[in-house]
């Protein structure tokens, strides 16, 4: 599970990356489609992040960390919500010392500027659905 996860997370960020995630043709077609004031593309892959790192993050945690299982509940969700916030840092800095045209390439804020604060909480809020999820399923259905 956690490969697949990993692979369709790498799958969004490759076809993200091949196009500007700005004009990408999924992107563009959403917002027409839905009538969106911005290509949300960018906002599918954050939040896609939290979604698909968060059970690759627990395994690792149990396996080769030794954390409590109570820990590999919440750790994954910090994880995600800590590696959210250093990407974007990193593209902060991309946009502060690069030329404006490169640096809102880069961004992709589109005029949004709490983007980067809707990216973090998106990536944490994919992780906390999975680990609820993972829960659930650990809980209630498998025993």
């Amino acid at each position: 599970m956690s490969y697949l996860f990993l692979f369709l997370f790498v799958m969004l960020h490759c076809y993200g990356a091949f196009f500007a995630y700005t004009s990408n043709a999924f992107g563009e077609w959403l917002k027409q489609t839905y009538h969106l004031w911005r290509n949300p593309y960018d906002r599918i892959v954050h939040f896609s992040f939290g979604l698909f790192i968060a059970y690759p993050a627990r395994e690792v945690l149990l396996n080769n960390f030794k954390v409590s299982k109570r820990a590999s509940w919440l750790l994954p969700v910090e994880i995600a919500f800590s590696l959210g916030t250093i990407f974007e840092m990193i593209e902060w800095g991309v946009a502060e010392f690069a030329s404006s045209e490169t640096g809102e390439t880069y961004v992709a804020t589109q005029g949004d500027v709490w983007d980067a604060h809707k990216d973090i909480a998106l990536a944490a809020l994919g992780a906390a659905i999975t680990m609820t999820i993972t829960f659930a399923y650990k809980r209630f259905i498998k025993k």
